[in-house]
């Protein structure tokens, strides 16, 4: 076992990448986030020169430039890239024009480092034939202990369906306006759109809602959002690609109803109609909602049973064994 992991993101920045990180550094005293850049875009040059100084560590890269930096920093030490979703998707959204030559550069890394991290089935199965360094399916973690103690201090109000991560493309926020739209229009009943994030998109949306008259809450970037969720608040995910959302895992952690769009692997997460649901168009979408809204023990989530799965101390052990 090596005597130190760093765990190598972007930025403290709430991003899942950055939670997932924090998560398995809360759990071992072994395992320290290093962060390659501040809030803007300069690169801390003192996290690339604890990196070249480490000795005897394992180095897991979170993402394209994590990865790149402890390939060539990284000396003899352990190298590792925890792929946090799918790049083909992904960076399709994110570079555009120029996505292939993202994903094919950041392939080439990963197949010079010594081993892949895949966060669902879904992922390995796409990008396993092109990868060739050693690999395991490590899924995403959540604490299920610090979940469950904030779930006892929400406060009072009507329920709402609330949309928590990024206001970007890959998210797909606009869609959570329009679904909703359909919703107040198909049950007659007033529904608050609550957003808890932050974006380009964020003008988009609050232009949109008043057009459709859809009522929202744009709360921007809140660290803990579930400090201003309640039990009978409804989750609404709706994005194109992910790795193993952690938003979804904490919804469930918490007991919230979850109705998500289907992306690849969101069935590793969601057993559909038992812990949550799963929509393939608009209209599934705004079914499911108005069944959990007019019959809420149509569906009874199962949240710790289920989420224990993603634990910490599970994956901890995992990560122990393959560093």
């Amino acid at each position: 076992m090596q005597s130190k992991i760093f765990c190598v993101a972007y930025r403290n920045d709430g991003s899942g990448p950055s939670r997932g990180a924090n998560a398995l550094s809360k759990g071992d005293e072994n395992i320290e986030v290093v962060y390659l850049f501040n809030k803007g875009r300069y690169l801390r040059l003192s996290t690339i020169w604890k990196i070249c100084r480490a000795k005897r560590v394992a180095l897991i890269g979170f993402g394209l430039i994590p990865d790149l930096i402890i390939l060539l920093f990284g000396g003899k030490n352990k190298k590792i890239s925890y792929l946090r979703g799918d790049i083909t998707e992904n960076y399709l959204i994110d570079f555009k024009y120029f996505h292939r030559i993202a994903i094919n550069a950041h392939l080439h890394i990963i197949n010079r480092l010594d081993h892949v991290l895949y966060l669902t089935v879904a992922n390995y199965d796409k990008l396993h034939s092109r990868i060739h360094t050693r690999s395991n399916i490590l899924p995403n973690v959540v604490s299920v202990e610090e979940f469950r103690l904030s779930a006892e201090v929400r406060e009072s109000r009507k329920s709402s369906i609330v949309v928590i991560g990024g206001l970007h493309e890959r998210k797909r926020p606009l869609d959570a306006v329009h679904i909703v739209n359909q919703l107040i229009k198909s049950t007659g009943q007033p529904i608050t759109l609550q957003f808890f994030g932050d974006g380009p998109l964020k003008d988009k949306i609050i232009k949109t809602a008043n057009e459709l008259n859809v009522q929202c809450v744009m709360h921007g970037f809140v660290p803990d959002p579930y400090s201003l969720i309640i039990k009978d608040d409804i989750l609404l995910h709706c994005a194109v690609s992910e790795g193993a959302s952690r938003t979804i895992l904490e919804a469930l952690a918490l007991g919230l109803y979850t109705v998500s769009s289907n992306w690849p692997g969101v069935t590793e997460i969601i057993s559909h109609e038992i812990t949550g649901f799963i929509y393939s168009n608009r209209d599934e979408a705004v079914r499911s909602l108005s069944d959990i809204i007019s019959n809420r023990a149509f569906v009874s989530p199962q949240p710790l049973s289920h989420s224990s799965t993603f634990s910490v101390q599970q994956k901890l052990k995992e990560i122990i064994t393959i560093c």
